[in-house]
């Protein structure tokens, strides 16, 4: 779809990918929430306690087991703009860059 990806397998290396890149390089992270050690949520929690401009800013999209979606209004406490069932729907996620990052 024309997006540069970079992809990372643990919430620590998301969580030092955004802290170490330059102020607006990432405009979208797209987290689990369920993975092991540092989990999506307090990637999310992190990153928006970093004292850096884009820290607000960049959208954080998580997706979880349909079983562990639990409440959104909990997902933006913890600093999530949205949050989609697994597997993903390509086209809802797509629709959702473009609604809210584009």
């Amino acid at each position: 779809e024309g997006y540069e990806t970079i992809v990372v397998n643990t919430g620590e290396r998301a969580f030092n990918l955004f802290s170490s890149s330059d102020i607006g390089e990432i405009s979208v992270i797209l987290i689990d929430t369920q993975m092991q050690r540092v989990d999506g949520w307090s990637v999310a929690r992190r990153i928006r306690k970093l004292d850096r401009e884009d820290a607000g800013k960049v959208h954080i999209f998580a997706y979880a087991d349909p079983q562990f979606k639990g409440d959104f209004g909990y997902a933006r406490e913890m600093g999530l703009d949205l949050f989609l069932s697994d597997p993903i729907n390509v086209d809802e996620l797509l629709l959702n860059i473009e609604e809210n990052v584009s």
